[in-house]
């Protein structure tokens, strides 16, 4: 991790370190890449990284941002948050039990946003968190974005202030 997280690419992103989006200690339970064991997709690519809280943990904002997305009961993610932090890049919390922010609304590095749960197409309780880059901001920094998308996908530990 500290060989990537020191890498070019790191400063290219974004100068801003985002913090965890909860506090302790956890297990990672799906890391950022290629993911064999994925249900029915031998070719399933994971885009973001799954922490193993326990259904109920605080979920916190992993830098000051405005509230962009909130779903509700979405197939996949569950409950959702996305924040926007400026520059192009935004976080975001999948399968919540509830989300606690408005859309709209300002949110300040460390705030809770809501409690992790196992809505949307889990196996059990755990954070999704993922972390996007808009196509024009990827563009600017020469990062690699697919065709046909307004969005795409970083791996957040590339981010993080602190080690895992």
């Amino acid at each position: 991790l500290e060989e990537r997280r020191s890498s070019s690419v790191r400063g290219l992103l974004y100068p801003l370190e985002l913090r965890l989006p909860f506090n302790g200690r956890w297990s990672m339970s799906q890391p950022w890449g290629y993911d064999p064991t994925y249900i029915g997709n031998q070719e399933h690519f994971h885009y973001g990284l799954d922490w193993a809280l326990w259904s109920g943990t605080p979920v916190l904002a992993a830098a000051p941002g405005k509230v962009t997305m909130l779903l509700e009961n979405h197939k996949y993610l569950g409950n959702y948050v996305r924040l926007d932090h400026g520059n192009g890049l935004e976080t975001g919390y999948a399968h919540l039990s509830w989300y606690s922010v408005e859309y709209g609304k300002l949110i300040e590095e460390g705030q809770e946003i809501g409690r992790s749960g196992a809505t949307g197409l889990v196996s059990g309780a755990h954070l999704h968190w993922e972390c996007l880059a808009s196509r024009a901001y990827a563009e600017a920094h020469n990062i690699p974005f697919p065709d046909g998308v307004g969005v795409a996908r970083i791996d957040p530990s590339l981010l993080l202030g602190s080690t895992l």
